[in-house]
């Protein structure tokens, strides 16, 4: 755990390719259950793909796989694998929810060695478990005294960033 970042400006004017290296984003709109599409281009492009029937906080793509979005479905506990043009679910594997009173609030995938992350939170404390995408079997990663981590990604290396909405940080993992 590293201490919480400095606010950092990114000046992509001498170099806006690190901006948009990918032509497309795909998003899911979690008060709506909506997969969209958007241009980073054109913002006015941002198209909705499909609904689905999954509910989730958050998702990831596997590394080289941008046709389907890995989440874990908030009201059956299951690690879905979602087609981003239809909305259906390929791949569902139940994960047992490690904490009393908590619920799923992150899924990330570490773009280097491929590993499935997710972060469960009860308000209190969050804990990160390793997930198995074929058995959904969990291995404990690490404890954090945060209460409410609600958002969190790898970057493109080892570095999980993680936000916590109870205390409004942003915190650093490596």
């Amino acid at each position: 755990l590293q201490a919480q970042p400095e606010s950092v400006h990114f000046d992509y004017s001498e170099n806006p390719a690190l901006l948009f290296a990918q032509s497309f984003g795909i998003g899911n709109n979690v008060w709506t259950n909506e997969l969209y599409t958007i241009d980073p281009n054109d913002l006015a492009l941002t198209t909705i793909n499909t609904g689905t029937t999954a509910v989730s906080s958050s998702g990831d793509f596997a590394v080289g796989d941008v046709d389907h979005m890995w989440i874990i479905d908030m009201d059956d506990s299951h690690l879905k694998r979602l087609d981003v043009n239809t909305g259906l679910t390929g791949q569902s594997i139940f994960v047992d929810l490690p904490m009393p009173n908590g619920m799923w609030t992150v899924l990330t995938i570490n773009k280097v060695t491929g590993e499935f992350f997710g972060v469960a939170t009860n308000g209190t404390y969050s804990e990160i478990h390793i997930i198995d995408p074929v058995s959904g079997d969990l291995t404990p990663f690490l404890t954090l005294e945060i209460p409410a981590v609600v958002s969190g990604t790898f970057d493109g290396g080892n570095l999980l960033y993680l936000f916590d909405i109870a205390q409004d940080n942003m915190w650093v993992i490596d």
